[in-house]
Parts: structure tokens; C-alpha cells; sequence
């Protein structure tokens, strides 16, 4: 999957490649409540590679429904 195609199935998030291109990240589009962060909800997200951070987003939305 590429980060195009990764940012089209995440639209909540903006996702974005560091400019060395070591880094793939993203970004929420909208802020977390206090409830949301204590719930280990996360507003940036950091991997070395694209589906190490597709994997972080799937649980980052798992926790999301878990609230």
C-alpha cells in the first residue's frame, strides 16, 4: 500500500513522509479530549516504515471504538 492510498482509507488523519524519507507519520486532523488521551489516544504517531505506522493507526481506531 503506499501513503496515498493509506491516506485515502485514514482520511481523520494527515499522513506524511519526513524529508530524509526515513520517517512516515500522521497527524489527527482534530484534538483529543482529556478523556481520549488518558484513554492512550495519541494526536502525532512516528514509525520507520509505512506499515508499522498502518498497523499503530488500526489500534489507534480500535481504542477509538473501545471508548
Amino acid at each position: 500500500m503506499s501513503l496515498e492510498q493509506a491516506a485515502e482509507r485514514h482520511p481523520e488523519w494527515r499522513l506524511w513522509r519526513s524529508g530524509g524519507g526515513g520517517l512516515v507519520g500522521a497527524t489527527r486532523r482534530r484534538r483529543l479530549s482529556d478523556a481520549e488521551l488518558d484513554a492512550d489516544l495519541h494526536t502525532t504517531l512516528i514509525e520507520d516504515d509505512l506499515d508499522a505506522l498502518i498497523d499503530r493507526l488500526r489500534e489507534q481506531e480500535d481504542r477509538e471504538r473501545a471508548l
